[in-house]
């Protein structure tokens, strides 16, 4: 005989004695379905925003690439971490913010480069033959460097500028095929 009343019957409760949690649906003593609970704080549903354990092993890994390692510090499993990795969101996220690393860096190092490039040019005065050899050769390799860097983005835009334009422009052949 149920002693429970009708509506206990069929609702749903979480056990949490197991893991992953599950939910289950009670009839009477019987079990009728066991399904994992998807947690909000592990997995999002497509398309929501990232949770915070993602943003948690995304602030990691920007610093450390070791996945095993930004898991361990993150509280993460490798596994979680790995199918986390293939979602073209936590994906697009990561890169975002590894890019914004580097960028920061990059201003860093701009912003010192002028000073850098004095500090040679002080130096060119010393006395040492060896050191004035050694910065002037540094001072032309990266002139070079410079140089090569602005020729191929001149290069680079002159292909990005053919291409736009034939992609607008259609074949002749098609012009063609549209006149008759």
């Amino acid at each position: 005989m149920n002693n429970q009343p009708a509506s206990a019957a069929t609702q749903p409760y979480v056990r949490t004695d197991r893991y992953p949690p599950t939910v289950a649906l009670q009839s009477g003593p019987r079990i009728e379905a066991l399904m994992p609970v998807r947690s909000a704080a592990r997995e999002p549903e497509p398309g929501a925003q990232l949770t915070i354990c993602q943003r948690r092993l995304l602030s990691v890994l920007v610093a450390d690439p070791d996945i095993q390692a930004a898991a361990r510090t993150a509280g993460v499993g490798r596994t979680t971490a790995h199918r986390w990795l293939r979602q073209p969101a936590f994906r697009d996220e990561l890169a975002r913010q590894r890019d914004a690393v580097l960028s920061e860096a990059l201003g860093s190092v701009k912003a010192h480069a002028t000073r850098a490039v004095a500090e040679l040019m002080k130096l060119l005065n010393t006395g040492d033959e060896r050191l004035r050899r050694q910065i002037c050769n540094d001072i032309l390799g990266h002139a070079l460097r410079v140089r090569e860097l602005e020729d191929i983005e001149r290069r680079l835009a002159i292909l990005e500028k053919a291409l736009a334009n034939n992609g607008k422009r259609r074949p002749a052949a098609e012009e063609e095929r549209d006149e008759a």
